[in-house]
């Protein structure tokens, strides 16, 4: 079994780089030296980090994190594990059948709880480092309903309500089997949150079109010559995307300031810099 893994920003860097003053970094694979601003968390050294090695090191560097928590089941057959615990001595198979017989019995305990009441469904996908866990797709949603509640042994006249995301194939579901269904509350919220902050948008678009022009291959490469972060798209349908949008802005103004003449036109006016560091603060709150 292999369980996704995600290391800190600052797990990842201190075995690779060492310290050489406050604001300054060596790498210990190229040695290169990288300025690194206090209060900056360890973004550029990431960014540094990645470009050299690339994708196949971070896998490495998480496959090799996340080994010592992930054992096989013959781990306690090993001769030094029983040597070293105070554990009881149990074998592959025995714990493989414990294993069987305790998830049989949560399951029967889950089938009695609800007997003869009131209840509801709730579905949805779970997705980690690019695994999908659990998918459901339109065409065998129906049945999947059916075939859950056979093996819950519940009846469909139990069934009140579903829970889900906003997705057009859950509005779809709740039509065909006409129960109501309760929304994602992080769909609500981002609604809300978008309508409050909607006299921002002025400022907030002139920002999202300064991050897309930094997002062409001309100004990266500009950025990254500067040791500078990379720009941050806003996502229409998250509003956490423009809180993150604006704050990637407010840490790179020291050096889009001297990217050049291409960009003055998108680059925020002072009266527009407060407006925008209001709504940051603002956007903090949620």
């Amino acid at each position: 079994l292999k369980i996704p893994f995600t290391a800190s920003s600052k797990d990842v860097i201190h075995p690779l780089f060492k310290q050489q003053d406050a604001t300054s970094w060596k790498c210990k694979l190229c040695s290169k030296i990288s300025a690194q601003p206090l209060g900056k968390a360890y973004t550029n050294l990431v960014d540094h980090f990645l470009r050299k090695l690339g994708v196949k090191a971070t896998d490495e560097f998480s496959e090799k994190a996340s080994k010592p928590e992930n054992r096989e089941l013959s781990f306690c057959d090993h001769a030094l594990v029983r040597k070293n615990t105070k554990l009881s001595t149990i074998s592959a198979n025995t714990m493989l059948l414990n294993m069987d017989l305790l998830s049989d019995d949560v399951r029967y305990t889950i089938i009695a709880e609800p007997k003869g009441k009131k209840i509801g469904l709730a579905f949805d996908a779970w997705s980690a480092n690019g695994h999908h866990f659990v998918a459901v797709m339109a065409i065998e949603a129906l049945p999947l309903f059916d075939d859950a509640l056979d093996k819950n042994e519940n009846d469909s006249g139990q069934l009140c309500f579903i829970v889900g995301n906003n997705a057009s194939v859950n509005g779809s579901i709740e039509r065909k089997i006409k129960l109501p269904l309760i929304g994602c509350a992080s769909h609500r919220l981002n609604l809300a949150v978008q309508s409050h902050i909607a006299q921002y948008d002025k400022e907030v678009e002139k920002v999202a079109a300064l991050m897309r022009l930094l997002q062409t291959s001309k100004q990266k490469t500009v950025l990254r010559k500067m040791e500078c972060s990379m720009p941050v798209i806003k996502n229409p349908t998250r509003w956490s995307s423009s809180y993150r949008m604006i704050n990637r802005n407010l840490e790179m103004t020291d050096y889009i300031d001297g990217m050049g003449t291409d960009l003055t036109a998108l680059l925020p006016a002072p009266r527009e810099k407060i407006k925008l560091k209001s709504r940051f603060e603002d956007l903090g709150k949620f």
